[in-house]
């Protein structure tokens, strides 16, 4: 896999040509990689997103010359990854490596317990659920705010200060910022019957992060600004996929399958997006 983006990018810097062209090696590579990709049945671009990265993390440190045997490898799915990928030095984590703080608060005694994971993305919810009703959130910020507000687990915990078995609450806030922000709208709702969510989310084209993050990240906190969105048009069964991108001029690009076109920011801020790519201002 990460042979085949290799020759993307080659391509993309090398070769004349205009026209848009099949990545069939890509495609193909995918494949063979994971076979449940094979054929030609719709595949979420979330999951796919995942396998990428995955793949690529795990080329690029078991080809490392840091890396000293087969175990000394990284798993993105392993407590080996949550312990060690701070000192992966593979392109994946320098570029959306960042790390989630959950603060865990007794109910009794008050006592707070900080625990700090890996993160390769943000997956946001976009509706607000009340019993069987459900409304839609307005916007990015709206989704975020629900993400990081304290919530009641339904679980009991023992509490190491005042020794009980207690309720607790738990909050979630972005610590460790990654230079690439990638977030997921949950779109698609897999209770009972599968559906897909439309609502229109409204997304801003500059993203200040400092109202979702932890205490202890002491260090400046700058804005991160858009530049991709993927969406998704038609129902949970079938559809198509599309992909709005910024060039460093700052115009807008709308990738459809071979079929590429310049659109406005304010095209882009219309669409119901599904992934949404942001970067921090200082690598712009």
């Amino acid at each position: 896999m990460s042979c085949c983006v290799s020759d993307i990018y080659q391509d993309f810097f090398t070769n004349p040509a205009i026209l848009g062209y099949g990545l069939t090696s890509f495609i193909e590579a995918a494949w063979k990689v994971k076979r449940s990709l094979a054929g030609y049945s719709e595949q979420d671009a979330h999951e796919f997103w995942q396998f990428l990265v995955h793949q690529i993390h795990k080329n690029d440190t078991k080809n490392s010359k840091y890396i000293q045997s087969k175990e000394s490898t990284p798993s993105l799915d392993s407590q080996n990854f949550k312990s060690s990928n701070v000192h992966c030095d593979c392109i994946i984590h320098k570029t959306f490596s960042g790390t989630l703080e959950s603060t865990l608060t007794c109910s009794v005694c008050g006592q707070s317990r900080k625990i700090e994971d890996p993160m390769l993305d943000v997956s946001l919810e976009i509706q607000n659920k009340q019993g069987s009703e459900r409304t839609s959130l307005k916007d990015l910020h709206s989704c975020f705010r629900k993400y990081t507000r304290k919530e009641e687990l339904d679980v009991l915990y023992e509490c190491d200060s005042c020794e009980k078995k207690t309720r607790v609450t738990k909050r979630l806030r972005l610590n460790k910022l990654p230079p690439v922000l990638s977030i997921q709208l949950k779109r698609f709702e897999h209770i009972g019957v599968s559906s897909k969510l439309e609502y229109h989310i409204d997304i801003p084209t500059v993203l200040d992060v400092k109202e979702y993050v932890s205490e202890t990240n002491n260090g400046p906190i700058p804005n991160y600004e858009l530049f991709g969105v993927i969406c998704h048009l038609g129902n949970v069964n079938t559809g198509h996929y599309l992909a709005y991108a910024k060039n460093i001029n700052g115009a807008w690009f709308k990738f459809d399958d071979a079929t590429i076109t310049r659109v406005t920011e304010a095209e882009v801020k219309k669409v119901n997006g599904y992934m949404l790519v942001y970067c921090m201002n200082e690598y712009i």
